[in-house]
C-alpha cells in the first residue's frame, strides 16, 4: 500500500495521457495484483484502459518512482472525473485488500 503520490500527467492526444510519478510504499509485504481505473459519471462508471509501459517491477519500501502508464483518457478527464484503486494482497487477510491510489 501506498501514500504521498505524486502523479505528472503529460497529454498524448484527446484519447490518451501518459502518466508518471512517485509514491512512498509503506506496507512492503503486501503484493500488487491490480489497478484500476474508472471514469466516474452521473449514471454509470467506465473502466479505463491502461498499458504499463515500464514492464513489471518487484518494489521495495519506501520511495519508488513510476511509469509511463498510457492511460486511455485525456487529461482533462483523468483529473475531473477518475477513481484510481489498487488491488493487494496482505499476509494474514483472507480477503483483497483495495486502497485509493489517485485522487
Amino acid at each position: 500500500m501506498v501514500e504521498s503520490v505524486d502523479l505528472q500527467m503529460v497529454w498524448k492526444s484527446e484519447t490518451e495521457t501518459i502518466v508518471s510519478g512517485s509514491f512512498d510504499l509503506i506496507r512492503p509485504e503486501c503484493s500488487f495484483r491490480k489497478i484500476n481505473i474508472k471514469l466516474v459519471g452521473d449514471t454509470r462508471d467506465v473502466d479505463v484502459p491502461m498499458q504499463f509501459l515500464d514492464g513489471a517491477k518487484i518494489r521495495s519500501g519506501g520511495p519508488n518512482a513510476f511509469g509511463p502508464w498510457l492511460i486511455g483518457a485525456s487529461v482533462a478527464r483523468l483529473r475531473a472525473t477518475s477513481v484510481w484503486t489498487v488491488r493487494h494482497k496482505c499476509p494474514g487477510v483472507p480477503w483483497m485488500v483495495v486502497t485509493r491510489f489517485y485522487p
